[in-house]
């Protein structure tokens, strides 16, 4: 709420108390969006024009304070809409992919853009009982070595050891994540996956997990360990796959299983993505606490559009 206290008028404080009440039921984060809407139209002695904000009525008791009066408008500020992983349907994809595209207005540059999907996607993809269906999710961009803050660059030598990185290389690099250890809600705080430099086709394929993640979304590893615009605008219209590992536990393709998958239950891993105009690729990885059918895999597609979207507006800013 705004610093100030506010005093409602009776009527617009029973409507202001069973609206809050209604996003509280939602998800903490709404709650505090509608209560910051509110706030910022309860500065004493001034009230927005009504003709300015639709579906609005004013009332005055000691203070001027808009009151909604219909209940889609209330939706705006309702970002969250808690979906069922394990049941999901094209209507749930279609409102999560509303707020990922808006992403590209609502950011400042790339790395926000994937800090706010992954928040978006661990909040909002839910168990049965209400609790995350994921531990982790994460979002990687590739990204030339010569562009990476100096950090980066040095975790990047450390993983090369004795071979020299050039400029251009592509590292695969750690742009977002969120998940239920307080460690992994923060890029920098990441111990293996901060960038990984893809020097050649010989050396990705010592990873399987990234190998994989590229072939099965049917992108080839040549192209995206040497990106060109061509390569955009060959295959940047096409929808590509998903990443799928039904089963985790014991998957070749999922690195870290007594540090990360046993201890974490970790049942599927879902990834998608897509290519941007350089050439670079981005993409969605999430490890999720419950098995996850292919049919359930495949709704995802949708969602790499949308995410593209907003993550083509921040091209020129990839880091805060």
């Amino acid at each position: 709420m705004a610093s100030k206290p506010l005093r409602f008028h009776p009527g617009a404080q029973t409507e202001y108390l069973r609206s809050l009440r209604w996003y509280r039921q939602r998800s903490p984060i709404a709650a505090r969006n509608f209560e910051r809407a509110i706030a910022s139209f309860s500065d004493a002695g001034s009230t927005p024009a009504a003709s300015t904000i639709p579906n609005w009525e004013f009332r005055r008791g000691h203070s001027c304070l808009a009151i909604l009066k219909a209940r889609p408008f209330l939706d705006t500020f309702a970002d969250n809409i808690h979906v069922k992983a394990a049941a999901l349907t094209l209507a749930d994809i279609a409102q999560l992919s509303v707020y990922l595209r808006k992403l590209n207005t609502e950011t400042r540059c790339m790395e926000d853009v994937a800090a706010h999907s992954c928040r978006y996607l661990y909040e909002n993809l839910l168990q049965d009982e209400g609790s995350p269906a994921c531990a982790l999710v994460r979002f990687f961009v590739t990204h030339p070595y010569g562009q990476l803050p100096a950090e980066l660059q040095a975790f990047a030598r450390s993983v090369l050891r004795d071979i020299e990185p050039s400029p251009a290389m592509r590292c695969l690099t750690l742009l977002g994540t969120a998940g239920e250890m307080p460690q992994w809600n923060s890029r920098q705080t990441s111990r293996g996956h901060k960038t990984i430099p893809l020097h050649s086709e010989k050396f990705v394929t010592a990873f399987p997990m990234i190998s994989n993640l590229l072939n099965q979304l049917g992108l080839e590893i040549e192209r995206v360990v040497h990106p060109s615009a061509d390569f955009f605008r060959e295959q940047g219209g096409r929808s590509f796959n998903v990443f799928h590992v039904p089963s985790a536990l014991g998957s070749p393709l999922v690195p870290a299983q007594a540090d990360f998958v046993v201890p974490y239950r970790i049942q599927s891993v879902l990834g998608f993505g897509g290519l941007l105009p350089s050439g670079d690729i981005f993409a969605v990885i999430l490890f999720t606490k419950l098995c996850l059918s292919q049919d359930i895999a495949e709704l995802f597609k949708p969602l790499s559009l949308s995410l593209k979207l907003a993550v083509m507006e921040h091209a020129q800013q990839v880091f805060a």
